[in-house]
């Protein structure tokens, strides 16, 4: 019956998908081909492929780290799934491992994975709102779980955090746990001198900075600042305008111009630096929403004359609303007012 709950509920989305544009579909490929190797159980093949990944520094053409996208397919398993199917489907799942971990017990990728497992049973306990609408009785699962998480990774430390995304999953339970910051600055740093092009690591420090969670605008500038120091040999600028990407897709939106102290000169750099080395669509379309938001009309005209087979509604707001296509028409046609 478990086996039939996954087959459903993880055919269904790809039954549903809809042509994307390069970027997206790369993307959606490779977690499409991790999960398809997970439920079927191909545990040599995912070994196999991350590593080749890692070996690689692999990405897809808009610079993403393709590691990244294959743990996100294998996280799709438990992720988002912890109400009514919450339970089973994660034991279903933990069974799963254990044989995962009779093939391969040295598998990198298993024993970080593993973590994110009960990562998601503590959240299956404590739910996605605000911290003062918490169940009481959740919170001692909730950390009991995110401790079990932490323990494993610590315990596999010596031959797991070769891989990034053992430094990104630690950063989720030091966001989860609510570390000090003295706590979380050493993490990051350690993170960073060993794999200091990793965006990801990046990104998860970003959402422990946050004012949802612990930090401020203020220490978000700080933080956009210290990526670049610690990526522009190869990155330049460009870790500036990843930084605060993610910050608007995790929390400001429309409004990052106006809700943080992103410094437009800086961010316009980054683009140029990112275009050079990742001229894709994908992030064409991307920075000429940001340059129009940000008033930037020389800049937004230039960078919608460089996109292909017209625009990536994704990249240009909530296609739900019908907002995306309106927004890039009101800025493509900034020329005539």
């Amino acid at each position: 019956m478990r086996a039939a709950i996954l087959s459903v509920v993880f055919l269904l989305p790809m039954a549903l998908a809809t042509a994307r544009a390069g970027e997206l579909e790369d993307r959606q490929a490779i977690m499409d081909d991790a999960l398809s190797l997970f439920l079927t159980e191909q545990f040599v093949e995912i070994d196999r492929v991350a590593e080749q990944y890692r070996a690689d520094d692999a990405r897809t053409g808009s610079g993403v780290w393709k590691l990244t996208r294959f743990y996100d397919g294998i996280e799709n398993v438990t992720a988002g799934l912890r109400g009514h199917y919450g339970k089973a489907l994660i034991e279903d799942v933990d069974r799963r491992y254990q044989r995962w971990f009779a093939q391969n017990p040295d598998s990198v990728i298993a024993q970080i994975a593993y973590a994110g497992l009960f990562i998601d049973r503590a959240w299956l306990f404590r739910g996605s709102g605000f911290a003062r609408d918490v169940a009481p009785e959740a919170w001692a699962p909730f950390r009991a779980n995110l401790a079990t998480a932490r323990r494993h990774l610590m315990d596999h430390k010596q031959t797991a955090s070769i891989d990034p995304m053992w430094y990104v999953t630690m950063l989720i339970i030091a966001t989860g746990e609510g570390w000090s910051q003295s706590e979380f600055q050493a993490l990051l740093d350690e993170a960073t001198a060993a794999h200091p092009y990793f965006y990801e690591i990046y990104f998860k420090a970003l959402e422990y900075l946050l004012p949802k969670w612990h930090g401020d605008i203020a220490m978000i500038e700080e933080f956009a600042n210290y990526a670049v120091e610690r990526t522009q040999d190869e990155e330049g600028m460009g870790m500036y305008a990843r930084i605060y990407w993610y910050a608007s897709q995790t929390q400001y939106g429309g409004n990052l111009f106006v809700d943080t102290q992103v410094t437009w000169r800086k961010m316009a750099a980054g683009i140029d630096d990112v275009l050079e080395r990742y001229p894709n669509q994908w992030n064409i379309n991307n920075f000429a929403r940001f340059a129009c938001i940000a008033g930037d009309r020389e800049r937004t005209l230039a960078l919608i004359a460089r996109i292909d087979d017209g625009p990536i509604l994704e990249a240009w707001g909530d296609s739900a609303a019908g907002e995306d296509l309106m927004t890039f028409r009101q800025c493509r046609d900034w020329r005539f007012q």
